[in-house]
This record gives structure tokens, sequence and C-alpha cells, in this order.
């Protein structure tokens, strides 16, 4: 870009370099939305599931639990049994202790399962979701790299060899200044550019900045295609 702001003669090399630049940016600019959407909208999603997944050990943990407590009730019932096969009271208390067990246990069952059932659609269904965002993001910028590469490729292979070549000898051949012009007089591009005026400088800056507002609005214009079309794939 320095030296494309800079060179005076070739002007198709120049207005390529600054053209396939300011292309070039707005490539980078997309990909900084790229970037932006898949932590929130991906990467985003999926860490959640580091929460979700404690909480469900944490369910099966309670779960378990309940389900050996009632084994240590059977246990106790048979031991009470065999100790004070007599003992009718104390059988009974053991046999009243296991059957609530089991009714905890039960219900424990029949709710892990139902939180085992609903996790399972939620996940299959976020996976679905998450992973067409995905997709989404990257066909969504990659088809608008592709269009942009192939504008900046257009841009290169409009430069004229030629015409910027018989332009430079045509500065050789002239006068003395022309010829401290072409070699810089010790400033400006290693190549062969001058140092252009202020003037120029700021029309140039002006260009480019004009250019970097359009591309601007057009990364605007993708996140909107964008979301519209996660709205009407959902």
């Amino acid at each position: 870009m320095a030296y494309g702001e800079v060179e005076h003669l070739n002007k198709s090399l120049r207005s390529a370099l600054c053209e396939t630049a300011d292309t070039l940016a707005a490539i980078q600019d997309y990909r900084n939305v790229e970037v932006e959407r898949l932590e929130s909208r991906v990467v985003g999603e999926i860490a959640l599931y580091g929460g979700i997944c404690k909480t469900a050990r944490e369910e099966l943990k309670q779960s378990f639990s309940t389900r050996q407590q009632e084994i240590s009730h059977r246990q106790n019932l048979e031991k009470t049994k065999s100790r004070y096969p007599q003992n009718r009271q104390q059988i009974v208390i053991a046999e009243t202790k296991l059957q609530k067990a089991n009714v905890e246990a039960r219900r424990a069952c029949e709710n892990i399962e139902e939180k085992m059932d609903l996790f399972e659609q939620r996940k299959v269904a976020d996976l679905k979701r998450v992973l067409k965002e995905f997709v989404q993001t990257e066909l969504a910028f990659h088809a608008k790299a592709l269009e942009l590469y192939t504008k900046a490729y257009t841009h290169i292979a409009n430069i004229e060899e030629e015409e910027d070549l018989e332009e430079f000898r045509n500065a050789l051949k002239g006068n003395a200044a022309a010829r401290a012009e072409v070699v810089g007089a010790g400033q400006g591009s290693s190549l062969s550019p001058v140092i252009t005026s202020s003037r120029e400088k700021k029309q140039s800056h002006k260009k480019r900045d004009m250019k970097k507002s359009l591309e601007k609005l057009q990364v605007e214009d993708y996140e909107e295609i964008n979301e519209s079309s996660s709205s009407e794939a959902g």
C-alpha cells in the first residue's frame, strides 16, 4: 500500500496495488466478523455444556446414592431376620425402612430417566443448531472471500506491463528533473517511485477511506444476510 501511494509512474501498477490492498483489507474485516460470530454462536454455546454436564453428573450421583441406600436397607433387613428371627418389631421396622427406600429409589430412577431423556433431546438439538451456525458462517465468509479474491485477481491481471514500462522509459529519456524524479533523488520507494505532493496524498487517503467505509457497510450487510439465513434455517 505504501508503495502504491507514492508511485508516480506505472499508473496501472499503482492502481492495482491500491485496489488490491483495499480488497485484502475488506477480506480481513469479514474474517474478523466471522471469528466474532463463531466465538459467540459456536464456541460460546458449546462452552455452556461444561456447566450442564456438571449438573447432570451431580443428579446422577444423587440417584446412585438413593439406590445404594435401598441396597443398604435390604441388607439390614436380611441381617435382622437372621439375628433376631423372633423379634417381630425390629423386623417390621426394617421392612418399613426398606419399603420407604424402595419408593425413593423408584422415584429417583424415574426422575433420572426423565432428565436423561431431556438432556439427550437438548444435546441433539443444540448440536444440530450450533453445527448449522458454524457451517453457515463459514459458507458466508468463504463465499464473500472468494468474491473479493476474484476482484483482487482481476485488479492484478489488469496491470499493463508494457505501458508502465514505456512510461518509465519515456521518463528516463526526459530532462534532468524528470530523471531525478524517477530515481527519487534519494527519497521515496526503493524501486522507482517519487514522493507525491501533499495534495495527491490527501486525495489518495480520502479515496481509500471512502472505500474502507463502503467495505464496512458490506460487512454489516454480510451480518444481516447471515442472520436472516440463520433465522430461516431455524
